[in-house]
């Protein structure tokens, strides 16, 4: 026994299980980190996009089908002509849609990957949707999300742990995860369903597959031609990740170009690569892209409408709350303006959007540093560029993202940011010191308090409140929104929560009264006009002259139109300000 501790010891202190000495301490605080953000921290969901994945989810779970219980005016005018000029004269016939039945449509506007994941584990975890959320303060649905994608957080500092170890030393192997996991801003996309923590991992692993290309072209076999079985091992791996993370965010096929410029640069390039890769990547999108084709007429789904999102007279969100198709001309009219305003954005607010750690600035100022190996030249450049790529992707659909948003797609080379802003600290460093050990030491845990410093004051400051509110309070959100019989729709500023929390098929309020009013005579009748703190909390230039302008008399409560549906108008709670209700149950009658 004492020999085989003494083993234990030894291999411990100097042998091969030294590493534990440091990964253990790591996984404590990881743990320490997944439990604050998940039961002190978290309140529920809490953005549009996080709750529009959600409710995508539990269709695909609960129906096997792509329908959504979102539906945007746009879309729907998009899908009903598609239907018409295919000789269906009617958005939901009667023999498809008898009484009783749900009217849904296809959704033509989210990547299917990270729904399509949400629904298998809403079915592992047994998900209850009749959940009272009252009960628990949280909705059932909602519970177990920041947990599901601490995983993706993990897994992502073990690949770059790697990655970093296969281009540097063992410093900067050890050191870029623990900053990464240490960054307030990477646990934050935790508490939402959106797909960002997961793309970390596959963008850095497909990085890595990239990398190792790199590496293989340049080891020394003369003139002779890669080695066929390495590389034709991780040229399709590489291709399949990068099909897989755009399943999860289509728009990450901005860097395909890119990534063909890499592999045509390669030492002893073959120029097989690049139609090969293109061709698989193409195998795994395409099909989503024919699904839609299908669904609306466009292989772009909705999604073609974002190149006028922000301009001229689409300063909201009018854009999907209209009824008119726009032409292309129109849409992509403004595009240069747009890239213009996106990249000033980026220099503008870059630290923000890529969540203010120190070393991506390292990363910014290493541009002008030249490494000695080839292959990390090739790292740093191809990141460089493939930040450039989805900047330009991005500002084509949202010009001004915000950090945490569905379109801040350059923070998925986060992982690879850290690694090289990294590496180029310790080169600094070295310059710097070179007969102070514990100097040396001091600064390195510098850099990483400074790394964990918006951490420690997210943690301390934290909002003590049940709920995300305003504008969300779910269990009032349910409520109010299961008023409706389940094949009525509810008309709402905030559809997102409603189709989630309310479980009933939510259209995004049009852009006037007399679009709804044909709507909801036409199409699929409505329950009620429900508002909330999502336009009653906003300044009163939105409904006045801002993209509410047309609704306004309808949140004052003052005379309706006699062609509008409801003429009743009520308050809830009762005599508080914070949800309004139009319909012809609740309330009084309007003047």
């Amino acid at each position: 026994m004492d020999k085989i501790l003494a083993a234990i010891f030894y291999s411990v202190e100097v042998g091969a299980a030294r590493p534990l000495v440091r990964l253990i301490p790591l996984l404590i605080v990881f743990a320490g980190l997944a439990g604050v953000y998940n039961f002190k921290i978290y309140k529920g969901l809490g953005d549009a996009q996080s709750m529009d994945n959600a409710q995508f989810a539990r269709q695909i779970a609960r129906s096997h089908t792509f329908d959504t219980f979102f539906i945007r005016p746009f879309a729907l005018t998009q899908i009903q002509e598609y239907k018409a000029k295919h000789g269906q004269g009617e958005l939901f016939p009667g023999e498809t849609y008898p009484p009783g039945y749900v009217r849904t449509i296809p959704d033509t506007y989210n990547s299917p990957g990270y729904p399509l994941l949400l629904a298998g584990l809403f079915d592992l975890e047994h998900v209850n949707f009749e959940d009272t959320i009252a009960d628990s303060h949280m909705f059932s649905g909602d519970r177990w999300l920041p947990l599901f994608n601490c995983v993706f957080i993990l897994l992502t500092a073990v690949v770059m742990f790697i990655l970093a170890r296969r281009l540097f030393d063992l410093r900067v192997a050890w050191m870029a995860p623990c900053a990464f996991i240490f960054s307030d801003f990477v646990w934050k996309f935790s508490l939402q369903a959106t797909p960002i923590d997961l793309l970390f991992l596959l963008v850095t692993a497909f990085v890595w597959g990239l990398v190792e290309l790199y590496r293989v072209a340049e080891e020394p076999f003369g003139h002779a031609p890669l080695p066929f079985v390495r590389t034709w091992l991780i040229l399709p791996v590489i291709a399949i990740l990068f099909g897989i993370a755009c399943l999860f965010c289509l728009p990450l096929l901005a860097l395909v170009l890119p990534v063909l410029i890499f592999l045509g640069l390669l030492q002893r390039r073959n120029w097989f690569f690049l139609p090969i890769f293109a061709a698989l990547a193409a195998l795994i999108t395409l099909p989503w892209f024919y699904h839609w084709y299908r669904a609306c007429g466009n292989p772009l789904g909705s999604n073609f409408t974002w190149g006028l999102y922000g301009e001229g007279e689409y300063s909201g969100n009018q854009i999907f709350c209209n009824s008119t198709i726009p032409s292309y001309a129109s849409v992509f009219g403004d595009s240069l303006s747009k890239e213009c305003s996106g990249f000033l954005w980026y220099f503008q607010r870059g630290w923000d959007l890529l969540g203010s750690n120190p070393l991506v600035l390292l990363f910014a100022a290493s541009i002008l540093h030249e490494f000695r190996r080839p292959r990390v030249q090739a790292f740093r450049w191809f990141v460089v560029g493939g930040a450039v790529a989805l900047v330009a992707m991005s500002s084509l659909a949202d010009a001004k993202p915000e950090p945490l948003g569905s379109w801040n797609l350059a923070v998925v080379l986060l992982p690879s940011m850290i690694i090289i802003g990294t590496a180029f600290f310790f080169t600094l460093l070295d310059r710097l010191i070179t007969q102070l050990p514990l100097l040396t030491v001091t600064i390195v845990v510098a850099m990483l308090a400074l790394c964990l410093a918006p951490m420690l004051l997210t943690i301390t400051a934290v909002n003590y409140a049940y709920y995300n509110y305003p504008p969300y309070l779910p269990p009032y959100i349910s409520f109010v929104s299961r008023l409706a019989n389940p094949t009525q729709w509810v008309a709402t500023d905030m559809p997102w929560a409603t189709a989630w929390y309310g479980d009933r098929v939510s259209l995004w309020l049009p852009e006037t009264p007399a679009d709804f009013t044909q709507i909801n005579d036409n199409i699929n009748e409505s329950a009620f006009v429900f508002f909330s703190p999502v336009t009653l909390s906003k300044p009163a230039t939105n409904l006045t002259s801002g993209e509410m302008k047309e609704w306004m008399t309808l949140v004052y409560g003052t005379n309706l139109p006699d062609t509008f549906p409801f003429h009743r108008y009520a308050k809830l709670p009762a005599g508080g300000p914070e949800y309004i209700v139009i319909s012809n149950n609740l309330g009084k009658p309007t003047k």
